[in-house]
């Protein structure tokens, strides 16, 4: 049996700014990032919307910190924050 593909193309033009700014984020950090939906992003067993800030995780209680910088955070690797990325 085929495989699904997984989801959307990852970047499309009618993407918001919050959506363009989490993509290229996770994607300088080398992170394995695919979209399930034109609002989600989905990386290893983390959720993230990118308009809301809200982040979970598959099948687990629910995670309090909100936005890219916290999703950055939880991320293994360096701990860089969008304030030093410029």
């Amino acid at each position: 049996m085929a495989r699904k593909s997984k989801g959307l193309p990852l970047q499309n033009g009618t993407d918001t700014a919050d959506m363009a700014s989490a993509i290229k984020a996770l994607q300088q950090r080398g992170v394995a990032v695919w979209r399930p939906s034109i609002y989600q992003l989905k990386i290893g067993d983390l959720n993230f919307w990118p308009a809301t800030g809200r982040i979970t995780r598959d099948a687990a209680p629910k995670i309090t910190r909100q936005g890219l910088d916290a999703l950055l955070k939880m991320l293994p690797g360096p701990t860089l924050t969008l304030e030093h990325d410029e």
